[in-house]
């Protein structure tokens, strides 16, 4: 595979993908889908019924999360894109929905990954590439939540990725 130019499209605050991105051969942009209002600790504690992931979960309604930006600088000169994301409840975290309806990936490869402490992959990259409608989805990984520099990088190192 070869990459022209290689954006890494991340979602929420997650370890990963400031990894990935650091892994990744030539020039790539960093975009962090911004929420205005962000997920605190006790939003994010899916043990407590009353939190809101898990109100967000009990109602999907309620995963309609809004996003302040879904724009990439220069979006169209990327050939791939990597998305990072944190999995919940099986699947990606529902703000990473809202940036992949927003964006066009028509002619991109899109190399999803993932974290989380105990769920797998999943269908997540597959659900993600059935809201984008286009691209070249590729299968993911999934990180355990502090996953080393060394495993990410032996990872991209596995995508074949040259830059031209």
């Amino acid at each position: 595979m070869t990459a022209r130019n290689v954006a890494g499209g991340l979602l929420l605050s997650i370890r990963p993908p400031e990894t990935v991105a650091g892994s990744l051969p030539g020039h790539r942009r960093r975009c962090r889908a911004r929420l205005p209002s962000p997920y605190t600790s006790d939003d994010l504690n899916w043990t407590d019924e009353n939190s809101r992931v898990s109100q967000e979960y009990a109602d999907e309604s309620l995963r309609d999360v809004e996003l302040t930006t879904t724009e990439v600088e220069n979006w169209d000169s990327y050939d791939t894109v990597f998305i990072g994301y944190p999995i919940w409840w099986g699947i990606a975290a529902w703000p990473a929905d809202g940036f992949v309806e927003a964006n066009d990936f028509t002619g991109k490869t899109v190399i999803p990954f993932c974290t989380s402490a105990s769920s797998g992959l999943g269908q997540s990259g597959e659900l993600l590439a059935g809201l984008a409608g286009t691209g070249n989805w590729l299968e993911g990984e999934r990180f355990r939540s502090r996953v080393s520099q060394e495993d990410v990088s032996e990872w991209v190192d596995s995508l074949g990725l040259s830059v031209q």
